[in-house]
């Protein structure tokens, strides 16, 4: 697992949701189907650069 860090309520971290996406969720079956994750990165490019993860 990646390390988490904190950040506002009702957001998650990329780490997070990295984690959430491949060992925290009941369902995980969903994430492997190209056609239900859609996933829209906002962050400045600043930002981005900071914290993505390379997979």
């Amino acid at each position: 697992m990646l390390p988490t860090t904190a950040c506002q309520p009702g957001y998650v971290t990329p780490s997070k949701l990295f984690n959430m996406m491949g060992y925290g969720l009941e369902n995980q079956y969903l994430f492997m189907l190209a056609h239900y994750l859609y996933i829209i990165d906002c962050r400045s490019r600043e930002k981005f650069n900071e914290s993505h993860i390379i997979t």
